[in-house]
């Protein structure tokens, strides 16, 4: 292969076409060489009669019109991970044919990441970028796909010489040595250490040219991280060889949108809550490459939990977290439905909070037994989701922060049969899963008493829901729990304890069991309480990562939406397949 490599900075308000293969920076007859004048003959094609074979806008879904290059459409592919589907229309072949699924194949199927800030969906805590320097074609450089270390994208061709051209911009970082990787193109090394912020800062076009002879009818374009991960937000090939092997056996295919619904509350089905449904869309065949068969529900909360008044605060907190919020960024990374559950987190006059041994004996509705109106949902959701080209299994994934992780710990105690995976942030006690302490319970301060009742520990479990705690079960859930350094505050600077950030999660417990509480996990939020619960899980076998984030408060940053990201990736991929 050839590996003159050409480099190209994108200026502001022009848009500079990769070179060619051959040609320099000037065009030896003096004509401007980025010119978009539409002399050509065809469409795609340079001065040399180079076709531009196949142009991938990645993760760029969002985008109402794709970017234009020397009259050539770039095809934008799914936001959500699926294996890319590529229609004629968009390449220089007759308009009725079609990309064998064969053509394109990414190992590892790659994550999408979208900058833009009205088009998204993102955290609020995330990136975005209205505008991307030296390029007019803001959309192309608003989104690109990243893997963990390293991502490898084949890519059938007929053998010949071909000009491949990367798209780049950073989108995510804000500094030099956050992001450094290398590209390799059909095993040899195009560009080492790349770090674009260092080359060109953040939000900036950055393009890179390259000649390749393939020889064997595959192209291979290899990133591997040295620091974070790699990322690429397009690819353009370019050659005057025979298009892409293509066949019409996938005309039939139609991608499927993915859809958002409200489900109203339904007593008769067991729930007086109403809860949000999303399915994502589907943009492989079943019998396509990467295609995922089972997918798990992933159950999620909103955001504001409230009192069993405030239904209208909960409908919009919910709608705003799956439309364009952290649930939404997750669960279209993930490519799984999805229900956001807007189930109350206390009572009115205060008499219980969350999943507490209160909450477990109401009996009239609408809050009676509020974790069996989660699973009411979940197999409502089920039922609904029947008719999907792909299984809902009935474990599920759970996931919450605050005092919604709280419920999603507690529910998952109570039902460990149904939970896969449970990833929460924010708290620092957990539920001991034990009814007595013993020597693998550390305690911080000195119990007066050993029995552990609910929801300090499981002890009266049976006298609360009829059944006993199901600790074989629970020992079969992988768990993510993790927290911000600065999460911490200091009672020891207040007047009184109960002033103090975090003691509210506390006062529902009742006095006896608030004080149990308090002398096994103490006071501070990171370093007593965090420290204390992840040794008790050590110390019992629990399958669960604990992870404290530097420098981070109660807050969700991108690096923990990508860690929650990938551990239930990973959770899903070890029960279900890939």
């Amino acid at each position: 292969m050839n590996l003159e490599r050409r480099r190209i900075l994108q200026t502001m308000g022009v848009v500079t076409a990769p070179l060619i293969a051959g040609c320099s920076g000037e065009d030896p007859d003096g004509d401007d060489p980025t010119s978009n004048d539409g002399d050509r003959d065809d469409p795609g094609s340079d001065e040399n009669g180079n076709e531009v074979l196949l142009g991938l806008d990645f993760g760029g879904e969002h985008l109402t019109e794709a970017p234009v290059i020397d009259e050539y459409e770039f095809h934008p592919t799914s936001d959500t991970r699926t294996a890319i589907e590529l229609e004629g229309a968009n390449v220089a072949l007759p308009e009725h044919t079609r990309w064998w699924d064969e053509t394109l194949n990414f190992d590892p199927v790659p994550v999408a990441y979208n900058s833009n800030p009205e088009e998204g969906p993102q955290n609020d805590s995330l990136p975005t970028f209205g505008e991307i320097q030296g390029t007019e074609h803001d959309g192309l450089y608003q989104t690109a796909y990243w893997a963990d270390e390293e991502f490898q994208l084949e890519v059938s061709l007929e053998n010949g010489t071909y000009e491949v051209t990367l798209h780049l911009a950073e989108i995510f970082f804000s500094a030099e040595q956050e992001r450094v990787f290398d590209v390799i193109i059909n095993g040899e090394v195009v560009e080492e250490d790349l770090d674009i912020y260092a080359e060109v800062g953040e939000a900036t076009a950055l393009t890179i040219s390259t000649e390749v002879e393939v020889t064997d009818n595959l192209l291979t374009v290899l990133c591997e991280a040295s620091v974070n991960n790699p990322q690429l937000s397009g690819l353009e090939i370019r050659g005057n060889q025979a298009p892409i092997r293509v066949d019409e056996s996938v005309d039939d295919f139609e991608p499927v949108e993915s859809t958002l619904e409200l489900i109203d509350a339904d007593p008769d089905a067991g729930f007086h809550f109403p809860y949000f449904l999303y399915t994502p869309g589907i943009s492989t065949p079943a019998d396509g490459p990467n295609y995922a068969d089972t997918r798990p529900l992933f159950v999620g909360f909103s955001p504001w939990a409230g009192e069993t008044s405030e239904r209208e605060e909960r409908l919009d907190s919910g709608r705003s977290d799956i439309e364009g919020g952290r649930q939404r960024f997750i669960v279209e990374e993930l490519e799984v439905p999805s229900i956001v559950a807007l189930l109350p987190g206390g009572a009115d006059d205060g008499s219980f909070r969350n999943l507490d041994h209160n909450s477990l004996q109401v009996t009239d509705p609408p809050t009676e037994r509020l974790d069996l109106q989660l699973l009411a949902m979940v197999e409502d959701a089920r039922d609904r989701l029947a008719d999907q080209s792909y299984d809902v299994p009935e474990k599920f994934h759970l996931d919450g922060y605050s005092s919604r992780g709280r419920w999603a710990s507690q529910f998952t105690m109570l039902h460990p049969e149904r939970v896969n995976a449970i990833s929460g942030g924010g708290n620092g006690t957990a539920t001991i899963p034990k009814e007595e302490l013993d020597e693998e319970i550390p305690t911080i301060g000195e119990p007066e008493m050993d029995r552990l009742p609910w929801a300090v520990g499981v002890s009266d479990l049976d006298d609360l829901i009829g059944t006993d705690f199901d600790r074989e079960a629970w020992l079969d859930v992988n768990q993510f729990r993790y927290i911000g350094a600065e999460d911490q505050g200091d009672p020891d600077e207040l007047d009184h304890p109960s002033e103090y950030v975090h003691s509210p999660s506390y006062r529902h417990f009742g006095e006896e069991r608030q004080q149990l509480l308090i002398d096994i996990f103490g006071w501070k939020q990171v370093d007593e309480r965090f420290e204390t619960a992840r040794a008790i899980y050590e110390n019992v076998g629990a399958p669960a990562e604990f992870k404290i984030y530097e420098g981070i408060g109660h807050e969700v940053t991108p690096e923990i939406a990508e860690d929650i990201i990938e551990f239930h990736r990973e959770q899903i991929q070890a029960e279900f397949g890939p």
